[in-house]
């Protein structure tokens, strides 16, 4: 090799090498090529980089770009117009924020996106889907038509409309993982206040490493489902809120819901408060299940939801196992067991286990789809536990917190 190729190997600033070199000594090879992975775009407030603003950048970058934003606070709404591109902060979601200002949509994959579509590490803020218009009712914070973009690290919090607060996804299959939904709202109001978290019309959505805390909605306090296919696993959902049904989730109309390693505590729904039986079709603090749709929950725990834990009408499966259900649970499945789970501190969101609790080394291991929990830990294979975290003890996982989930 040269001494040009290498000059042209440090040279090249603006498009990064589509060659992979290795050196031994003071020769160098090129062994591997590939292709090109595009330009790198940077966005910053303060004139730093090539654009000042996020839809700037997105419009002159080509396929395979990748845009980096430095931290702020954006005043705009996006839309990634079709591109496979990588839309990421550079500081993180706290410190890089879109605010719509009030926008309809403050993110919007409309275009047929795919996976190669990314949103990584932003607070999406800021959006009002207030409109009579089609689609001008939902999906305040991120509307996604016929499209599965990737989205992940990312804060959806006080975004308002009257269905799919945080996000909404219609005939779309994104992945979502690492993700907050937290403070977004629909107005109770409206008989079709639905999903103020995350509403899925048509859509197979799989989220994983999801947090769910104080979204409120008519129905479906934090998620609403109809005639889609949802797969969740590693998720938390604490205090929700439905006037109607679903304190956290609402599943209906022919739609599937499978549902592993997550955890349930203080959301309620407020239609048909009081004691219910399992088949009754009213309540549903954990989960809601209605017309036609089946649920599959395993290694979850589902603790201190009001009404009831469960509400799954006669026309619906819930199956239910390896699972810690309070109250009990008498319908399909098995393994299951009715214990205080012992949170550490369920009423400010912390739903880690305590060393004493009865949903350590208690789930199934054959139901696990990942190999880390919400907090990035690694899941204990011989016995994984039940909830969304893997518990953090000196004796269990030795030098952990049990508090933070943080290794000493």
């Amino acid at each position: 090799m040269n001494g040009s190729n290498l000059s042209r190997g440090n040279n090249m600033t603006s498009r990064r090498s589509n060659e992979i070199w290795l050196v031994i000594g003071s020769f160098v090879f090129a062994v591997i090529s590939s292709p090109a992975l595009g330009t790198i775009h940077y966005v910053d407030l303060g004139g730093a980089g090539a654009f000042t603003s996020i839809q700037a950048a997105i419009d002159a970058a080509d396929p395979d770009d990748e845009i980096i934003v430095r931290a702020g606070t954006y005043l705009e709404a996006i839309s990634f117009n079709g591109k496979a591109i990588r839309l990421a902060s550079g500081d993180g979601p706290e410190a890089t924020i879109i605010n719509g200002t009030g926008h309809c949509h403050v993110v919007q994959c409309v275009s047929g996106e795919g996976p190669g579509t990314v949103l990584e590490g932003f607070t999406i803020t800021g959006g009002k889907a207030d409109k009579l218009a089609y689609l001008g009712d939902r999906g305040a914070g991120m509307l996604n038509v016929g499209s599965s973009p990737t989205i992940t690290n990312c804060i959806f919090s006080g975004n308002t409309t009257r269905e799919g607060g945080g996000m909404c996804n219609q005939d779309s299959s994104p992945t979502i993982t690492d993700c907050t939904f937290t403070g977004n709202g629909t107005p109770v109001s409206s008989s079709s206040s639905r999903g103020a978290g995350m509403l899925n019309l048509n859509s197979s959505p799989k989220v994983t490493n999801c947090t769910f805390r104080r979204n409120s909605a008519r129905s479906g306090g934090a998620m609403y489902n109809y005639r889609s296919s949802v797969t969740m696993t590693n998720c938390s959902f604490s205090r929700n809120k439905a006037t109607g049904l679903g304190g956290a989730i609402c599943n209906v109309v022919d739609s599937r819901l499978t549902v592993v390693n997550c955890s349930f505590s203080d959301n309620e729904a407020t239609r048909g408060r009081g004691l219910l039986k399992r088949n009754e079709a009213m309540g549903g603090g954990g989960i809601f299940n209605d017309i036609r749709s089946y649920a599959e929950v395993a290694n979850c725990i589902l603790w201190g939801n009001k009404p009831n834990e469960l509400a799954c009408p006669s026309l619906t499966t819930v199956t239910v196992n390896w699972s810690n259900v309070h109250g009990g649970w008498d319908g399909p499945g098995g393994n299951n067991i009715a214990a205080d789970p012992l949170f550490v501190d369920n009423r400010k969101g912390n739903l880690r286990l305590k060393p004493q609790s009865p949903c350590i080394n208690a789930a199934d291991d054959a139901s696990v789809r990942v190999c880390t929990d919400l907090g990035g830990n690694p899941r204990i294979t011989k016995r994984v536990d039940m909830g969304a975290f893997e518990a953090r003890w000196v004796g269990h996982v030795v030098g952990g917190d049990y508090v933070t989930g943080a290794y000493k």
